[in-house]
């Protein structure tokens, strides 16, 4: 847990113990203190999702506020029908129902939850309200009514129908923890929401444990609930004021990679424009003008106003970026491509010998006759290369590859001419 939330902790470790010494004074307003809690959280949770739509609605959080809004319905009818509150005419039985319907609720809707969230499945916000509220009203009209068995009988404890939904509540809760483990959470909260999870088994087992709603096992399961609400208004805090902050610096990153790839690139080749091959040359040059030998290769496309005129200038365009994309695919270690301009291409590539540079041509002719193929166009290039010696710049070496790149064209074209 970061340092962040150490107030959090500091809070909630503070509260357990006043709800402690509540316990030891009066179980009354003990287990009232932690309904009203919960309650309010469940109700805090519900409202932080509404508010934080744009965030929310994205993740986790909207269906799983909804979800607890209406475990909080069920929750203050337990409280109210809880022994000794004397609010409305009641039993232990009774509330212990409700809790039990609250728990299944909160059990399956987490793993409900979760499921669409993994699976990215968007479910209307008014379904999601109109099948709990016929949930509540279907669990309130059963337990009214009293047509259930019994949940708790006086002096005996609770029944085998108490034990058996406990267990498929428990059996919920570890399924939601192995479905947390393939959420895109970051990793603390991910940890945490697993450790709410934990803190609600716990509490389901204490509490199937207690024979009087007075013993220690009741008061350890009201404590782990107390515990994992906590846990859980942290883990909404997080994501929905945290979460937001990460995904606006994110889009700030994205933007300042995408005007960087603007600057950088040639908006048609894709490949780097005049200005940031100059610059990348003179890195690369610094880089291994001590290790090997550094040919820069400036390339032009023999009679490329022919290809426009005769197919169109769509075509060429096509012509240009798929001849760029047909350059990236030499396969040389610390390689700059670039456009210098119209249909002129700059190489510069570190070379171990003048005999690489061949095979380097016959690779780009190979290619360049596939793509003829591809395009149905004809074409075919000319290039000049000059070699770097100690002193040379940038601009030097182009200007001496241009000089032999002409000189190519005059020889024929189709071939490569070395100063």
């Amino acid at each position: 847990m970061g340092r962040k939330y150490y107030k959090f902790i500091i809070v909630i470790l503070v509260a357990v113990i006043l709800l402690l010494f509540a316990d030891y004074n009066n179980h009354l307003l003990f287990h009232f203190s932690v309904e009203i809690f919960t309650i309010f959280i469940g109700l805090m949770m519900f409202l932080i999702a509404v508010n934080s739509k744009e965030y929310s609605n994205k993740a986790i959080l909207l269906p799983l506020g909804i979800v607890y809004l209406y475990i909080g319905v069920l929750d203050f009818l337990h409280m109210l029908s809880f022994e000794g509150m004397g609010i409305i005419p009641t039993s232990t039985n009774l509330s212990a129902q409700y809790w039990m319907f609250a728990r299944l609720l909160e059990s399956a809707g987490i793993v409900f939850v979760l499921f669409i969230f993994i699976k990215g499945i968007r479910i209307k916000q008014y379904i999601s309200h109109s099948i709990i509220v016929l949930y509540v009203l279907i669990s309130f009209l059963l337990i009214q009514s009293d047509l259930l068995p019994k949940f708790y009988i006086e002096g005996n404890g609770q029944t085998s129908i108490k034990l058996i939904s406990t267990f498929v509540i428990i059996v919920f809760f570890l399924v939601a923890l192995v479905i947390i483990r393939f959420t895109n959470m970051n990793k603390q909260n991910r940890s945490l929401f697993m450790f709410v999870i934990l803190l609600k088994i716990v509490s389901e087992v204490a509490l199937s444990q207690y024979i009087t709603v007075y013993s220690f096992a009741s008061t350890i399961g009201h404590i782990c609930k107390f515990l994992s609400y906590s846990g859980l208004y942290i883990l909404f805090i997080s994501e929905v004021i945290n979460s937001p902050y990460a995904k606006l610096f994110s889009v700030f990153k994205t933007r300042e990679e995408e005007l960087l790839e603007l600057a950088e690139k040639d908006s048609l080749t894709k490949i780097y424009n005049h200005s940031t091959t100059f610059s990348k040359t003179e890195i690369m040059i610094e880089k291994f003008k001590n290790e090997s030998e550094i040919a820069i290769i400036l390339i032009d496309i023999d009679d490329f106003k022919i290809v426009n005129d005769t197919h169109g200038h769509l075509i060429g365009d096509e012509v240009l970026f798929e001849f760029a994309q047909m350059l990236l695919t030499c396969n040389i270690e610390g390689k700059v491509i670039g456009r210098y301009g119209g249909d002129e291409f700059v190489i510069a590539v570190p070379i171990i010998s003048k005999e690489e540079l061949d095979r380097i041509f016959v690779f780009m002719q190979n290619k360049m006759i596939e793509l003829n193929k591809k395009l149905n166009v004809e074409f075919t290039f000319s290039a000049g290369v000059a070699f770097y010696h100690d002193g040379d710049k940038t601009k030097d070496l182009i200007y001496k590859a241009d000089i032999k790149m002409y000189e190519a064209k005059r020889k024929g074209k189709n071939c490569y001419v070395v100063w």
